[in-house]
């Protein structure tokens, strides 16, 4: 038994001439493996061991399908649920299957290609087919072999984990920790669930009492990849710890103090910068609010974010920020075009959406580069906010930049028109 070179090896759907001819294939296998009397799905094992070596001609039969079609690919797992018995099976480049190859979780599928181990620029190994005729479903509707539950210990080492690669795995009583690249999330006991099926509406601090996927390894990196909403089992979101959540927040409750549209700093879109002024007297959760402009561009909040009574925060653009002061949080709030688009702040409940506040359009003649617009310290209310009067020009730098504004500390008195000067 050899250390897996490629954490995901792959069947490569390519049948030699000889195979086709009914001849036997010169590989480094001896024995037929459908001559000894075992079961013909262990080829899998065989695989994903070094029995077979890289490029061996092999055909599996009788394996179940364990995961959805991605419209490149499915996993693939003997009936045994042994150790190594799971495998990943891709077509890409079928034109016949540019929809799908037409299979479903629970079938048995008979497949006859090369085995090969490596690795393309999204996946350590892959099943690709080249043509049609190399998968055929046997059955439909079968029990889905023994799912593997894993432990903290599992995670701790990748080498425990690579007998499962490719298998059916559930892991239990768990707790989202952080958000990653890519919709992937990393949950305690350092696992991490990939979208490749299906990308899960959770937030840090969300627990599950259970979550079931296929195990798969990009890039070094073991993930889960569940299948729809019900592989996440009785999830919560995270409690809300302050006096009023998202869900609580009436018209008026927070207010737009601040907005810097034009950064002299660097980029608008990844430079801009939004502040709110929390008016309701209590702490607030802010997981759940949305910001947006009125082209229908939006960010919302999906993780735990406090905010203080009587106290500011301030959302910023992600991905290349130069300012030297830190905001609350970073995220893709929506890009502010001036003299086009204004912002609105809102929590969506499902049947209901509450407008919390929105401000009125911004002219570009009102815009000054490099000087936030903020709302004078003496009206900090949803409806001073509407009238254009009420605000002003950033007065003091804004670190050791050039640009001015007061970024989550109280604003300046504004002078009474928007244009005020110093």
């Amino acid at each position: 038994m050899h250390r897996i070179l490629s954490l995901m090896a792959f069947i490569s759907v390519s049948l030699s001439t000889a195979a086709c001819n009914g001849e036997r294939e010169d590989t480094s296998v001896e024995e037929d493996d459908t001559d000894t009397g075992e079961d013909p799905s262990s080829t899998i094992v065989k695989m994903q061991t070094g029995i077979y070596t890289d490029g061996a001609a092999v055909s599996v039969e009788g394996a179940i399908v364990t995961s959805p079609d991605t419209g490149d690919g499915f996993f693939i797992q003997d009936t045994s649920g042994d150790d190594f018995s799971g495998i990943w099976v891709t077509y890409r480049g079928v034109g016949e299957w540019d929809a799908g190859a037409g299979v479903n979780i629970g079938d048995a599928v008979t497949i006859s290609g090369t085995y090969t181990e490596s690795t393309d620029a999204n996946t350590e190994g892959a099943l690709v087919i080249a043509a049609e005729a190399d998968l055929t479903v046997n059955s439909s509707g079968n029990a889905l072999p023994p799912i593997k539950t894993l432990t903290d210990a599992d995670w701790a080492d990748d080498v425990a984990l690579e007998p499962y690669e490719g298998m059916l795995v559930r892991v239990t009583d768990v707790v989202v920790r952080e958000e990653l690249d890519d919709n992937s999330w990393g949950w305690e006991q350092n696992i991490i669930t990939s979208d490749l099926f299906y990308a899960p509406d959770v937030s840090v601090g969300g627990s599950a009492d259970v979550i079931t996927g296929n195990l798969s390894s990009a890039a070094n990196t073991f993930t889960m990849t569940p299948h729809d909403e019900a592989s996440i089992q009785n999830y919560a979101d995270p409690p809300c710890v302050a006096e009023k959540c998202a869900a609580d927040l009436l018209p008026g409750d927070l207010v737009i103090t601040e907005l810097m549209y034009d950064p002299d700093v660097g980029e608008d879109a990844t430079n801009q910068w939004i502040e709110l002024y929390n008016a309701t007297g209590s702490s607030v959760d802010l997981n759940g609010l949305t910001i947006a402009d009125n082209d229908s561009d939006t960010f919302t909040i999906d993780e735990q974010l406090i905010m203080s009574s009587g106290g500011y925060i301030v959302l910023a653009s992600s991905g290349g920020w130069d300012y030297d002061f830190t905001p609350d949080r970073f995220g893709d709030i929506p890009v502010f075009d001036i003299g086009q688009e204004t912002a609105v702040v809102y929590y969506d409940g499902g049947s209901d959406v509450t407008t919390i506040d929105e401000i009125p359009l911004i002219t570009t003649s009102t815009i000054r580069p490099g000087r936030s617009l903020q709302l004078s310290n003496t009206h900090l209310d949803s409806v001073s906010n509407d009238q254009l009067g009420r605000w002003c020009y950033g007065i003091s730098f804004i670190g050791e930049s050039e640009d001015r504004g007061t970024p989550g500390t109280e604003n300046d008195r504004c002078s009474p028109k928007a244009t005020g000067d110093e």
